[in-house]
């Protein structure tokens, strides 16, 4: 039998790769070096910089540059096949300057330039043809400048420019003829500006001015029904109205010398709520104006106490400074309130901790800091606070990451670096942060992409790049996978777009497989998977849309499997699994909607295996799972909703599991996971809640797990892994929080491994990867931040692993990959920045492998193993994020632990049979140092491998050959002639009695004597009598 490796490539690209020392837990031990593969991509990042984030008909839409067409209208549905251009508005780059994104009903208003018309009003339904101009309010190429863009009762309202009456009050339908003059509040051509656009029931209040100052008017859409409210400061002065916030029905805003005021809409009931500050110069005026419920948050400033958070309920007595957070005159100066189910979220500044995230319930006493993330007098400067409703979300720097993406459950401990997406001190900047489902959206820079959209659904490894919509950055290097020894990977050299690549862990060995879509466009080739030598994948080659391909590595080898949706249209292609010799996935065909296919990788052989919900809706199968050659997923025919399903590749035998809740509503089962002969996941039979459940592919065989946390709120089990026999997962027993469990599909197997973070606190454990029978993730305890645990399934079994960085801050690994016998990840001990990292499991058996010396960190991630090396993407800050690549070789005998765990050696010690002879020299004896063969090389499982009594590794050093018998030290063939006759026993003789010299060689051969038990020579060093006699035995044949 032959065991390819690659040590001829490895070693020739590990030439210059020297030993290094690498930080283990209590030793110390070397290793290769991790070494660039290729720079790929020389060309500089350029951002598309998106923003204005807004949700609109399940699409998240936003402002951005493709660098083709400049600002432009777009869309994304969270993945990078469904991220477009709207509508090229203004052809060219000079882009259409889109503002002010409203949603009326079914419509979305926004203000635009397509060149020809100005700055006017435009309205999209998501569609090109259905994105519009409403209508050309300023004549000819002039701007209306609508600005203000409000909904009321189904209708816009907005302040524009028609060139004769000036800024005024408009409303719009969404129709030509329904976009009118609402009024000409100050009559003529002098504007009356009106802003700060409040809706009260069925009035719009608003500031303005006509000829008597600026002054609180209200609108009911009419020119009647249009008018002053209340002229707060008599005469021609200006009362400024501003900061008009609706609170339960009452609007607040500031108006004359920054003061509280409140109304219901008429005049009578405009009043002055406090006179908060007795000096009119020289204060910071309220602003920042936020309801929480039927409060009143706002920053304001009595002259004493500086800038500092307030609290009104409408009343004077109840209109109070909460708290002096910076004690004196200065201020704290609170921005940025945030809600959060009913807490206020905000940033501020004490006179110890710098600019810091705090909260509020309105009180004094609950008015804390959450988190002093930057410590010291710096601060971390949260910003572009945005929430799910229970978590927030922002941008901070920690003084060690530069300004990254966290997350706050509003405690110290559950306030952390969600993800350091740009790997150092840099940071990525996330902004523009909004909420997109139950996830959010932003613009972040990676260092590799530029500024780009990204989408999170709140978890480290859910927090990824939508699409690189600037289209020349980095290598984008993603999906990497080994297909028959070789790695493929997606990534691009800035000039030919996406495409995919290949490489063998060399310079050389590393090129684009072909050019799918040609020139600079992409083919943005999706996840992989292999099967059968062959890579799976959807991408488009400009022509067909986003379809199926599947590439062997080679550019022929690299095709069309089918155009599904023919023509221009895109199958829309996702979650492929592998199924026997087939693969399974989801598309549509342009008719059908998104359904289950399969390909066995030729065009007949790609079908739709069943149409679940007929018509063009589409049951859009997901989280695959397989088990006895059958996939589970779940899918919603239309009838049943959402619920679990089997199929063994045919259309009768494409079937639901059973329908865990009854009627139309679904199950909704998620977590799907194959656990020993069992399919483990997560449902809600709409009496329990979301609770674990298990099935063995019938429908009576499915069954609630065990009701974690009793009533219909349920204890959501999430991230399910297998590892050995037993189901991991995290779940919520209403007691202790987030926290471990684990499960072997019994009641009495169910339970809570630990409450790592006491209390109701949550540990919240993440990245579960299996490593044999342990379970390896990430945890924080409360006391030592985030950092790596394990557990072999049992109480006391689980256990923190390392304090990667000790104390309180968190290491925050990431990235867990199985590799051989270790699990690869991604963490930062505080000193070195974000690196490399492995474990076994043990303490001696973790260690760092430190690409980029110092603080800096390389932020590996997308680890891959691929022919005996381990391949990441990194950046060493001189070439950017580019391919790299780790021999893996434990014992560092120059064998990689892949090809030793093939052949039965052990990878951790470099002479696994103690023959003296090194493993890797044993499979290079026969000189080619890619192949092992049995009887050519010798055997590193066998310390005697021609059975001579002589250890091999001896033989070696003794000059004889450890494969021939018949050829070892003191075997009395004196000629070398591989018998032993009478000219031997001569030569010997006269050795002996010194008639000839006594060499090296002489002594090795006839030095026979004495034997050992199984025959075979002693040496002893002399040559004698005894010696003679045996060389005789043998020349006589006894």
């Amino acid at each position: 039998m032959q065991y390819l490796s690659s040590l001829h490539r490895i070693k020739s690209a590990l030439q210059a790769a020297i030993c290094i020392t690498v930080a283990v837990g209590s030793t110390s031990a070397t290793a290769t070096v991790p070494y660039l593969v290729k720079d790929i991509n020389s060309v500089s990042p350029l951002s598309s910089s998106p923003t204005s984030f807004i949700e609109f008909g399940g699409l998240t839409y936003f402002i951005t540059s493709d660098a083709v067409h400049g600002s432009e209208l777009w869309k994304s549905n969270g993945t990078e096949i469904g991220t477009t251009l709207v509508k090229d508005i203004r052809s060219g780059q000079a882009g259409s300057s889109i503002e002010h994104l409203t949603i009326v009903g079914s419509s979305l208003f926004f203000i635009a330039n397509d060149g020809v018309h100005g700055l006017e009003l435009w309205v999209t339904d998501g569609s090109e043809v259905g994105t519009t101009i409403v209508t050309n309010i300023a004549a000819g190429a002039a701007h209306s400048t609508p600005s203000n863009l409000t909904d009321m009762g189904g209708v816009l309202f907005f302040s524009a420019n028609d060139s004769t009456n000036g800024q005024e009050l408009w409303r719009s339908d969404g129709t030509d003829v329904g976009t009118v003059l609402v009024k000409d509040v100050y009559s003529g051509a002098i504007s009356s500006n009106p802003s700060d656009f409040a809706v009260l029931g069925s009035e719009l209040l608003f500031s303005a001015q006509n000829g008597f100052g600026i002054e609180l008017f209200h609108s009911d859409g009419t020119d009647a029904g249009t008018g002053i409210v209340k002229n707060i400061e008599a005469g021609s002065e200006s009362s400024f109205p501003a900061e008009l916030t609706n609170v339960a029905g009452t609007v607040f805003f500031r108006a004359y010398d920054d003061e509280l005021w409140k109304t219901d809409g008429t005049g009578a009931g405009t009043v002055k709520v406090k006179d908060i500050s007795l000096f009119s110069t020289d204060i910071a005026p309220l602003e920042d104006f936020l309801a929480v419920g039927s409060t009143l948050f706002f920053q304001g400033d009595d002259g004493s106490n500086g800038a500092e958070v307030w609290v009104s309920d409408g009343t004077s007595g109840g209109t109070v400074m909460v708290k002096d957070i910076l004690s004196g005159g200065d201020g704290s100066f609170p921005n940025h309130f945030t809600n959060v189910g009913g807490t206020l979220f905000f940033q501020a500044s004490d006179s110890t901790n710098g600019t810091e995230l705090w909260k509020s319930d309105g009180t004094s006493g609950g008015t804390v800091l959450v988190k002093d993330i930057y410590p010291g007098v710096d601060g971390a400067v949260p910003d572009d606070l945005v929430t799910n409703g229970t978590t927030l979300y922002f941008q901070a720097n920690d003084g060690v990451n530069g300004i990254e993406l966290w997350e706050s459950d509003g405690t110290a401990v559950g306030t952390v670096l969600l993800k350091d997406i740009y790997a150092g001190a840099n940071g990525s900047a996330p902004d523009s942060m909004a909420t997109f489902g139950a996830n959010f959206v932003f613009a972040a820079n990676d260092g590799n992409n530029g500024q780009e959209l990204w989408l999170s659904d709140g978890t480290s490894v859910g927090t990824v790049l939508v699409k690189d919509i600037v289209g020349s950055a980095g290598p984008s290097m993603v999906y990497l996978i080994d297909v028959d020894n070789t790695l493929l990977l997606r990534a691009t050299d800035g000039l030919l777009g996406k495409e995919m690549w290949k490489s063998d862990g060399t310079d050389l060995g590393t090129a684009i497989v072909k050019d799918i879509s040609p020139g600079f466009s992409s083919a943005a080739p999706g996840p992989p998977v292999t099967v059968g030598g062959f890579a799976y994948f959807s991408a488009t080659d400009g022509v067909n849309g986003s379809e199926l391909w599947k590439s062997d590595g080679t550019d022929p080898g690299t095709v069309l499997v089918k155009d599904i949706n023919t023509g221009t249209g895109n199958s829309n292609i996702a979650h492929l699994t592998v199924v026997g010799s087939e693969v399974f996935f989801q598309a549509t065909n342009g008719t059908n909607g998104e359904e289950l296919w399969k390909t066995d990788g030729t065009t007949a052989g790609t079908v739709m295996v069943s149409d679940i919900n007929a018509g063009a809706i589409g049951s859009y199968p997901t989280n695959f799972a397989v088990l006895g050659g059958k996939a589970y997923f779940r899918a919603d025919d239309g009838a049943n909703g959402t619920e679990l399903w089997q199929s063994d590749g045919t259309s009768l035998g494409t079937i639901l599991v059973k329908d865990v809740q009854s009627g139309a509503s679904g199950s909704s089962p998620s977590g799907i996971v194959t656990v020993g002969s069992s399919i483990y996941f997560s449902a809600n039979d709409g009496i329990n809640g979301n609770e674990l459940w298990i099935s063995d592919g019938t429908g009576v065989g499915t069954v609630l797990v065990e009701d974690i946390r009793p009533g219909i709120g349920g204890s959501n089990p999430s991230f399910l892994v297998g590892a050995g026999s037993l189901a991991y997962f995290k779940a919520n027993e209403g007691s202790n929080g987030t926290e471990l469990w684990v499960s072997d599909g019994t009641v009495g197997g169910t339970m809570i491994l630990a409450d790592i973070n006491p209390g109701i606190y949550s540990s919240s454990p993440d990245q579960f990867t299996a490593l044999g029978s342990t379970l390896i993730f990430i945890a924080t305890d409360g006391v030592n931040g985030v950092e790596l645990w394990k557990t072999d399934g049992t109480v006391v079994g689980t256990s923190m692993l390392m304090d990667i960085f000790p104390g309180s801050p968190s290491s925050s690994p990431n990235d867990l990959v199985t590799v051989i016998d270790k699990v690869y990840f991604q963490a930062n001990d505080g000193v070195n920045g974000e690196e490399l990292w492995y474990t076994d499991g043990t303490v001696p058996g973790t260690g760092m492998i430190d690409i980029v010396p110092g603080s800096g960190g390389s932020g590996p991630e997308n680890m891959t193993e691929s022919n005996g090396l381990l391949f990441f993407s990194a950046n060493d800050d001189a070439v950017g994020n580019e391919l790299w690549a780790y021999f893996i070789d434990s014992d560092n005998d120059g064998l990689g632990d892949e090809l030793e765990l093939a052949l039965g050696t052990d990878p951790y010690n470099a002479d696994s049979d103690n023959d003296n002879l090194n493993d890797y020299d044993e499979v290079n004896y026969g000189g080619d140092p890619d192949t092992y063969i049995p009887g050519i090389d010798t055997d590193p499982n066998d310390n005697d491998s021609d059975n001579d009594g002589q250890l091999d590794g001896d033989e070696v050093a003794q000059g004889s050959d450890p494969l021939d018998i018949a050829n070892y030290a003191g075997n009395g063939d004196a000629d070398e002639d591989r018998t032993v006759g009478s000219n031997d026993l001569l030569i010997c003789t006269r050795v002996m009695q010194g008639l000839e010299p006594q060499t090296a060689q002489n002594l090795m051969r006839c030095d026979t004597a004495p034997l050992n038990g199984s025959g075979f020579p002693v040496q002893d060093g002399v040559i004698g009598a005894g010696d003679m006699l045996i060389i005789e035995q043998k020349v006589s044949g006894l």
